[in-house]
């Protein structure tokens, strides 16, 4: 049978299902065949990425200005960041497709030095559904949200690993899920931008009536919220016992405003209900330990 032969709307739904490998290797077998490549859409990935080339790809240069890119199944290891490089990219991304689909693309770019130019022609004719973004500095935060003005109303995430002067970290525009390596209650405020937050690092100390404070506004928001803390062990079990919950609290109990919804010793677990939100607080060891306590919150009527 002659695939060739067949109507070219059947061509293009098959050539949407074809790995980028395949795509690599069928280019060189025949000049239909590279034609066929070139004018047809590679279809859609689960996930993609760019992100600074490892060592290991180019161990004989002094420089360190490369990147790699991940095209669903492939992996472009080497891609100078210079007008040449980017044309010869451009050159073989013109023989693979004419455009290209990702659910989750991630850019991972933990340099200030790449030039948010080079970044916009390299995934030209991308299409993104979910932006994720790796930040090491302010620069590159600044970087990211030109990049997320280019997909507007497209769902993004942010892991900043590194924490942001006050003003710019709460000039972040509105997003799904944040994760940021501190840890202080007034970073609370941030839920009243952003659908999910996550402390990356243990909060030492937390009050009841910081926490009464973030369930309040929690509970008066009609959006969906979420956020993750890690308290430290001794601070979470001195707030749980000043509102009158203890170790021998039993489902069904009301203290300070506080329902005990489930208890399970076994597991070291609580679930807590305050108003609209519920608290899920695992790894609670009452007597000792140095593990830090997961404390789960959302003002939802079930997890």
């Amino acid at each position: 049978m002659d695939i060739l032969a067949l109507p070219d709307v059947i061509l293009r739904k098959v050539m949407r299902c074809v790995r980028i490998k395949d795509r690599l290797k069928l280019r060189l077998t025949c000049r239909a065949f590279g034609k066929l490549v070139a004018e047809t859409n590679a279809g859609c990935f689960e996930r993609g990425g760019v992100t600074r080339a490892p060592k290991r790809y180019y161990p004989y240069r002094e420089d360190d200005v490369s990147l790699c890119l991940q095209l669903g199944d492939q992996r472009v290891k080497h891609i100078d960041l210079s007008e040449e490089g980017l044309e010869q990219f451009l050159h073989v991304r013109n023989r693979l497709f004419t455009g290209i689909s990702f659910e989750i693309f991630e850019f991972d770019l933990d340099d200030d030095t790449f030039d948010l130019e080079f970044i916009r022609k390299l995934i030209d004719h991308f299409r993104i559904d979910k932006l994720r973004f790796q930040l090491g500095s302010e620069e590159q935060l600044e970087k990211a949200k030109q990049l997320m003005k280019d997909y507007p109303g497209n769902e993004c995430t942010i892991y900043l690993w590194f924490l942001p002067e006050t003003q710019r970290l709460f000039a972040i525009p509105p997003i799904r899920y944040l994760k940021i390596t501190a840890a202080d209650a007034i970073l609370f405020k941030l839920l009243s931008s952003h659908n999910s937050l996550t402390f990356g690092v243990q909060m030492t100390e937390l009050t009841l009536m910081e926490l009464k404070s973030a369930l309040e506004a929690l509970s008066a928001d009609d959006r969906k919220r979420r956020v993750k803390i890690q308290v430290k062990r001794s601070a979470m079990v001195k707030l749980l016992r000043d509102c009158g919950i203890t170790d021998d609290s039993k489902e069904g109990d009301v203290r300070g405003g506080f329902e005990v919804m489930t208890v399970l010793k076994v597991h070291n677990l609580i679930h807590l209900r305050y108003k609209r939100c519920l608290i899920e607080i695992t790894f609670l060891d009452w007597k000792e330990g140095t593990r830090s306590v997961d404390v789960d919150i959302a003002n939802c009527d079930e997890w």
